[in-house]
């Protein structure tokens, strides 16, 4: 997974309350094993992603449309 070190006020991870220290364990439903692939699949998602979060050791399963 990749860390979250920063977010942004008033964009939609923000909204849907995604914070720094969360880990980032998967992209609609693949696997996020580096900063380059995660940067990679929000690129070419069109807009709309599901974001599996680890925080406290629980998965939380986030639908961003942006």
């Amino acid at each position: 997974g990749v860390v979250v070190l920063e977010v942004k006020a008033r964009t939609p991870a923000a909204r849907l309350g995604v914070k720094r220290g969360d880990i980032v364990v998967a992209v609609n439903n693949e696997k996020i094993v580096s900063v380059k692939q995660l940067a990679t699949l929000l690129a070419i998602g069109g807009g709309a992603w599901r974001l599996s979060l680890e925080r406290d050791g629980k998965i939380f399963n986030l639908a961003i449309q942006g």
